[in-house]
């Protein structure tokens, strides 16, 4: 039985998983690629190594709270429990202004490629649809976006595999 207050677990394995793997967005790494290969001055290998370092850390930083606070939740929790209510509430807001600015660069991007596709459909078109795609997604609930985003997430290694 849940406490009150306390969100219930509804996501499988998988769900986190895609989840992460497709929060990194695949197809931003080919529209930055270029970019990140010169400014790094051809050290791109090295880059992402340390890139990976980080993730795997913090992976492993995740792995230690949801031991010590088995309840669901995420960096807002384990900050509040761990730390002081006070930073888990600004660590909270901070998490949401990420989840709310980062689709920003996705809904760019998509624009930008779309836009290449049909020029003549303005930028601002695709960029408004996948807002309102988006949002229906979301307001259908986690479950329903975890497997729209498994299914996104897969087409988008099948286009890197065709």
């Amino acid at each position: 039985m849940r406490k009150s207050g306390e969100l219930q677990r509804v996501l499988a394995l998988r769900h986190i998983v895609f989840f992460g793997l497709a929060f990194m967005a695949p197809q931003t790494f080919f529209a930055t690629y270029g970019i990140v290969a010169v400014e790094s001055k051809g050290m791109i290998a090295i880059g992402y190594a340390i890139a990976l370092f980080v993730m795997l850390f913090t992976a492993y930083s995740y792995l230690q709270l949801v031991k010590a606070f088995p309840s669901a939740g995420a960096a807002y929790t384990f900050t509040q429990k761990a730390i002081n209510p006070y930073i888990g509430f600004l660590v909270g807001w901070a998490i949401l202004l990420d989840y709310m600015l980062s689709p920003m660069i996705s809904a760019l991007l998509l624009g930008i490629a779309l836009t290449a596709y049909f020029p003549a459909i303005p930028i601002y078109v695709w960029i408004i649809l996948f807002i309102i795609i988006i949002t229906i997604v979301n307001i259908r609930g986690i479950k329903f976006a975890a497997n729209f985003n498994t299914y996104v997430f897969l087409l988008q290694l099948n286009r890197f595999h065709n």
